[in-house]
């Protein structure tokens, strides 16, 4: 059957699958955190000295944000590749020492599944983040973790954000268990991690509710303005999972740029047609966010801050605050970061009058994915 591809039917589903986000995840946690913990042993006892994080899409995306949790729960040396380029360009580096990591949510991406095959072929142990057990990339995942979590049918062209989190999910508690199984950490660190975490997800119906009126009077004020997102660190990916959202949603352009990056590069083209959003939140790319956003602003730039709520020096500089939680883990902040960005995308796409990829106007015929039955080809 072919998708509803009507607008309304579109905006409506996209805000159900906001406003579902938190409870689902918080459901599943439990489970997730269970699976994570035997794959972090098996894990551990195969003694991986590197990791490489890798997807295509959403996946290679939060990737760039849950490198960070593997550095400093797991202490291994991990990085982010496009699937893609695993099996051109990375396999003739892979051995039983280097662990790759896969998420492929509907398990049948092709660049997904072929970097888990090139990956095996080198001989180098696997693991799968899915949420469709018995699809073609399990066929090469020494370890699988099963989200299980009510995802919306991508199939559909209708912009997901639970997969991303889930996927994020899995990798924290792999993260967090892995640690204990190198002796890093102790059980009890990793079940307060997790905890953390737990209430993370647990806020992000608060954030949805406190963030929608501001987000969606920034949108109305946008006049053809161009939003640039800044992040650092794990919430360099939350950026990139805002650029993403609003060109999936509001098929309109939108700038990214890496906190450090933005001085060499993007601050050139700042001015008053331009809104700066920039997370300043607590950690090593704070002092260098609070130097961006007052530069933006001296430029001429609205600048809105994503930040916590009693940050004096944040405000001091910000025309706006939309504020988070303050959490104690840096590498956490992705999940609450990215509320506002999610709605951002949301409110774009409304104010644009558009459907999600322009589906109801072009045909998307894009060879990303393998058959829904069968094996790998």
């Amino acid at each position: 059957m072919a998708p509803n591809v009507e607008k309304n039917h579109s905006w409506a589903v996209y805000r159900d699958e906001l406003e579902r986000q938190s409870t689902a995840l918080v459901r599943r946690l439990p489970a997730i955190a269970a699976q994570a913990r035997q794959v972090a042993e098996g894990i551990a006892a195969r003694s991986p000295s590197l990791l490489y994080l890798v997807g295509s899409g959403d996946s290679y995306i939060a990737a760039h944000s849950c490198q960070f949790v593997y550095r400093s729960r797991s202490r291994i040396a991990s990085f982010v590749a496009e699937a893609f380029d695993v099996a051109g360009y990375h396999a003739p580096l892979l051995d039983a020492t280097t662990l790759v990591a896969s998420t492929s949510i509907s398990g049948r991406t092709l660049s997904a599944t072929a970097s888990l095959a090139a990956a095996r072929a080198a001989g180098a142990p696997t693991l799968l983040i899915t949420n469709t057990p018995g699809s073609p990339a399990c066929a090469y995942g020494d370890w699988i973790i099963e989200l299980d979590v009510p995802s919306i049918d991508t199939s559909g062209y209708i912009p997901s954000t639970m997969s991303y989190l889930a996927g994020m999910v899995a990798h924290h508690a792999v993260a967090a268990w892995l640690g204990v199984f190198r002796g890093v950490h102790t059980p009890e660190d990793a079940e307060a991690y997790l905890g953390e975490l737990g209430a993370a997800l647990t806020a992000i119906d608060r954030l949805l509710a406190a963030h929608d009126a501001p987000v969606r009077a920034l949108v109305q004020r946008l006049d053809g303005r161009t939003p640039f997102l800044i992040g650092g660190g794990p919430c360099y990916g939350s950026a990139l999972f805002g650029e993403a959202k609003v060109i999936e949603s509001a098929m309109v352009p939108i700038a990214v740029q890496h906190v450090e990056e933005w001085a060499h590069i993007r601050r050139f083209l700042t001015h008053g047609q331009v809104i700066t959003i920039g997370m300043a939140v607590p950690g090593p790319s704070y002092q260098r966010m609070l130097q961006i956003l007052r530069d933006a602003r001296a430029r001429g730039s609205e600048v809105v801050a994503i930040a916590e709520a009693d940050d004096a020096a944040v405000a001091a500089i910000a025309h706006e605050v939309w504020p988070v939680p303050a959490l104690q883990h840096e590498s956490l902040q992705p999940f609450t970061c990215g509320v506002p960005l999610e709605l951002l995308a949301y409110w774009m796409m409304i104010e644009a009058d558009v459907r999600p990829f322009h589906a109801d106007r072009q045909p998307i015929q894009t060879g990303l994915t393998l058959p829904t039955t069968g094996g790998p080809q």
